[in-house]
């Protein structure tokens, strides 16, 4: 039988996505080798308060939020991959159950509609 000791503040990554038929935050807490091991999960109604609870265990945090990009949203220097950081006033744009974001609007804010889409066009 292997023992696992316990995680201490600090380790890991927590991990926050929007689950929008439950309209709130899974929120999950990974330490171990390559953050293998699930140490507690959550689930929390808004993101101010799914990233503060990322933050409380561990200063690497990830949230998926409504507009399906996932942002650094930890305390540590963000890590090579991510993009944006979550900030709070993205959490106005982040709320369970807000289905704005799926309005199709025509055209494109970046590009023209003749204009064929180019690697970088997702706002992710």
């Amino acid at each position: 039988m292997r023992r696992h000791r316990s995680p201490e503040h600090g380790e890991g990554t927590a991990w926050l996505a929007l689950d929008r038929a439950q309209e709130n935050y899974s929120c999950s807490w990974y330490t171990g080798t390559n953050d293998d091991r699930l140490v507690e999960h959550a689930r929390i109604p808004t993101a101010s308060d799914a990233v503060a609870w990322g933050r409380s265990r561990t200063p690497r945090v990830r949230i998926r939020t409504a507009d399906a990009c996932t942002y650094w949203a930890g305390t540590a220097p963000r890590p090579a991959g991510f993009s944006h950081t979550w900030t709070d006033s993205d959490a106005n744009a982040a709320q369970p159950g807000d289905n704005t974001e799926l309005r199709l609007e025509p055209g494109s804010a970046n590009r023209t509609m003749d204009a064929p889409p180019t690697p970088g066009d997702s706002p992710c």
